[in-house]
């Protein structure tokens, strides 16, 4: 078995250029927090002459039963829209994925470190729910938890040649669990960055200004719609993100029509810093 996850392990990453990864559960389609992501992941590609990665985690989606969600995107739409998406920001991926294409180091992976997939359940009562996590609110269903989540995230990353990745803050309670796993498996660890998450976003229209907690409630596509550019959505979140280190916080909020905002007197937009 070792020798098999050695040899599929090393199907992307012998003599790969430094390589990120954007790696979303492709279930909606995309919004700013998923822009700032994405665009992060790309930069730090861009800025060392490696290779960007979009690897949409069908895997997770699958468990989530938002296959049979009538209101989420369906595979195929998710790949085409991320796509599209991506490019209108100006982020193109080198290189697209699912995340099943490493299943079958994950399944090797999983049964080493004797780790088992989640199963499906419907708990009977609020206390057996509380040591559940919820996936996909409006599918209704539970999954248990296990480090399955986190494994995945590291053997798709070592499958892909991944070698730097961002992500949310929201996750860094993962961290020491991802190099632990790289580490019993005996793999490299990539380097890992957590990004102050956006959050409180608010829709940019009047018609849209219910709060949507960590995500804006605007997709990109209806961005798009109202006639945005990428560079200004791009800009925009560098702007907020200069201020939000300039006032100490530790996350990008998103008020509303925020792309009409004028700069604050005395701020250095993002791209001038040194």
């Amino acid at each position: 078995m070792d020798d098999a996850i050695g040899r599929e392990s090393n199907r992307y990453c012998v003599g790969a250029a430094y390589t990120t990864c954007f790696r979303p559960t492709p279930y909606m389609d995309m919004h700013l927090g998923h822009a700032w992501c994405a665009y992060r992941n790309w930069d730090i590609s861009a800025r060392l002459g490696g290779r960007f990665h979009l690897i949409l985690d069908d895997e997770q989606y699958r468990l989530s039963r938002h296959e049979n969600n009538p209101v989420a995107l369906s595979l195929a739409e998710a790949k085409e829209h991320y796509v599209e998406d991506l490019e209108w920001l100006g982020c193109p991926p080198d290189e697209v994925h699912f995340s099943s294409e490493a299943r079958g180091l994950m399944l090797e992976s999983a049964a080493r470190l004797n780790i088992r997939e989640p199963q499906i359940v419907r708990p009977e009562n609020p206390l057996e729910g509380m040591l559940f996590r919820r996936i996909g609110q409006s599918s209704g269903h539970i999954i248990q938890y296990t480090p399955w989540t986190t494994l995945s995230a590291v053997v798709e990353h070592h499958f892909f040649g991944v070698t730097g990745f961002c992500r949310g803050a929201d996750l860094v309670h993962e961290a020491l669990l991802y190099d632990y796993l790289c580490c019993a498996l005996g793999w490299v660890a990539p380097e890992q960055f957590y990004i102050p998450v956006v959050r409180r976003g608010w829709g940019y229209t009047k018609e849209s200004k219910s709060d949507a907690g960590s995500h804006s409630h605007s997709s990109l596509r209806e961005l798009r719609r109202l006639g945005i550019t990428g560079e200004q959505v791009i800009d925009t979140l560098r702007e907020l993100d200069f201020r939000r280190e300039q006032e100490g916080r530790d996350a990008i909020n998103i008020p509303l029509d925020v792309l009409n905002l004028p700069p604050l007197p005395g701020t250095i937009p993002y791209h001038l810093k040194t």
